[in-house]
């Protein structure tokens, strides 16, 4: 039976395949893949460590489930092609496999691991600063005035006072700010209100 044929199917026919790899090799085989055009993701979060005996600190990846590497089912014969070069340039990897078939996950099955992975994604955006000048119109991304448009009036790095029109300022993160994407005429608006 080919490859194929032992694939059990999933509803909506936009799952996922699950990749085995090493655990070193985890988030190497997500890039490689990527590199050459498949859909492969796994969740991964950015740490930073202090060096040892020095002030200096280093950030680095790491897989948040290591040795799970998960392909959109419709590069299974890339996957199969892959696995069967002789000298393949990926790092080594296999199909899962249960009861003698690849199961196909579905995207709402990864919902969790998603949301693990966009938690530690915001826990690194909110420990940054971010200078953000002053007279910049920007739009808020989250939190309570998600999708409003104002002004910057001042900031420190980590907060920044944004002028929403008039007299209604308020003080934000400026992690919650988009800043490039608000066309000039919003800043106009904003101070005009």
């Amino acid at each position: 039976m080919s490859v194929e044929g032992k694939v059990k199917r999933a509803d909506d026919g936009n799952g996922w395949l699950i990749l085995r790899t090493g655990g070193q090799r985890t988030l190497p085989l997500a890039k490689s893949l990527q590199g050459v055009g498949l859909e492969a993701w796994t969740p991964m979060q950015v740490i930073t460590r202090r060096r040892h005996r020095s002030k200096e600190s280093v950030r680095s990846e790491i897989a948040i489930v290591p040795t799970f590497v998960f392909v959109r089912h419709r590069h299974l014969l890339d996957v199969a092609a892959i696995l069967a070069e002789p000298l393949s340039p990926h790092p080594p990897f296999s199909i899962f496999r249960y009861g003698g078939r690849a199961p196909i996950i579905a995207d709402r099955s990864l919902a969790d691991l998603r949301a693990v992975e966009g938690r530690h994604k915001m826990a690194v955006l909110r420990a940054q600063r971010r200078a953000v000048p002053v007279g910049q119109a920007v739009r808020l991304a989250e939190g309570p005035f998600a999708g409003l448009d104002g002004v910057v009036e001042g900031g420190n790095g980590k907060y920044a006072m944004v002028n929403f029109g008039g007299h209604w300022r308020v003080e934000v993160a400026t992690w919650l700010i988009l800043g490039d994407e608000v066309p000039s005429s919003t800043a106009s608006k904003a101070t005009a209100a």
